[in-house]
């Protein structure tokens, strides 16, 4: 099957991306993690759609909440990562500034960092914050991104082949059925 490129995926797509309910898109969309825009697909139907920019803030956003971080804290946390474009994040990774740390609720430093910047950096004491109780959390925005974008597309691509196949099977049972009745 040819690649796809995808570039935003529905409600339901981003429920088996992610793994979260439906009620926890509801509250990461009142939080402000998710944005989510109106599409109409080629049946006319007017659904949700999410950017993948938006799975990485989820994929962000539960990381930090199985960190033990409220919805609030995680909001206030991405607020750096919600106000960046893909195309911006890109050029950062490029650069190899992949990693996001959040100290306490909040980040650390409102940017992306390189492996150098964070570990080499006499200004992060990450002993110090561990040894006062402070949670501490680094993100490979990166490679959570990758994974996603290749999630979504697995789930895309299964969905293309399960409409596929029902569509195999109604032309099959239309023959057959102009097989009957032409008898």
């Amino acid at each position: 099957m040819p690649e796809l490129e995808i570039d935003c995926i529905t409600t339901a797509e981003l429920v088996r991306a992610t793994g979260i309910s439906p009620h926890n898109v509801d509250q990461f969309r009142k939080a402000g993690i998710l944005r989510p825009f109106k599409g109409k697909p080629e049946n006319g139907l007017g659904f949700n759609f999410y950017s993948l920019k938006d799975v990485l803030n989820v994929a962000v956003a539960l990381e930090l909440k199985r960190r033990g971080f409220k919805t609030e804290q995680v909001a206030g946390c991405l607020q750096w990562l919600l106000e960046r474009e893909l195309p911006e994040l890109r050029e950062q990774w490029e650069q190899g500034r992949v990693l996001m740390l959040a100290v306490g609720d909040t980040p650390a430093f409102p940017r992306l960092l390189s492996h150098t910047e964070v570990f080499d950096n006499p200004d992060i004491d990450l002993q110090a914050a561990f040894q006062a109780g402070i949670s501490v959390v680094l993100i490979d925005t990166s490679e959570a991104y990758r994974q996603l974008a290749a999630k979504a597309t697995e789930i895309r691509h299964k969905e293309l082949d399960r409409r596929e196949q029902a569509r195999i099977q109604a032309e099959e049972r239309e023959r057959r059925l102009k097989e009957l009745c032409c008898k």
